[in-house]
């Protein structure tokens, strides 16, 4: 049997497009709404999004017994259940599912704290908040392929041209080729 997020995936390859689906947990009703309404309109990639938010882990809980997701951004200090012990238990229930944390507080705190959860991407709340930062977070989470490589900052009409270098020789034939 597939897993909910590769059978989200074997979807979005039979509709012949690219579709990702986020959770945002964020107990500020003025962040969540913030960052729903920035990835579904402004947030710039070669695929769809659809967002959902929830204002508490309580209540993702219930939203993720009933929709699959790609990635999860949950802010890190909540009342109740704080994002790291949330996070932990999407990593266990949900072994596909990426998640990112965001917060306003300690960052560097909180990074001492990621290898622990797994959790590496933690955005700050800044003002004003760096949606660039967002961007490249959720693009790398989900389009891992897409942050690596040299044709990445190139221009798309460019020419790559590879050639094997097997000795130190090599390399001078090549730099004057």
């Amino acid at each position: 049997m597939n897993h909910p997020v590769q059978q989200l995936n074997q979807q979005a390859i039979s509709e012949g497009k690219k579709h990702f689906r986020v959770l945002i947990v964020d107990d500020d009703d003025l962040i969540r709404e913030g960052l729903v309404g920035y990835l579904e309109n402004y947030h710039e990639a070669d695929y769809e999004l659809s967002v959902d938010a929830c204002a508490s882990p309580a209540e993702a809980r219930q939203q993720l017994a009933q929709q699959s997701y790609h990635l999860v951004i949950s802010d890190i200090n909540m009342p109740g259940e704080d994002g790291f012990s949330f996070v932990r238990y999407v990593h266990e229930a949900f072994p596909g599912t990426r998640t990112a944390m965001i917060t306003a507080y300690k960052v560097e705190e909180y990074v001492r704290n990621a290898k622990n959860t797994g959790v590496f991407n933690i955005i700050a709340k800044t003002a004003p908040f760096n949606f660039d930062e967002l961007s490249t977070v959720v693009n790398n989470l989900l389009e891992p392929a897409s942050a690596f490589g040299l044709q990445r900052y190139l221009d798309p009409l460019c020419q790559i041209h590879q050639i094997p270098v097997r000795s130190s020789g090599d390399i001078m034939v090549v730099f004057e080729a």
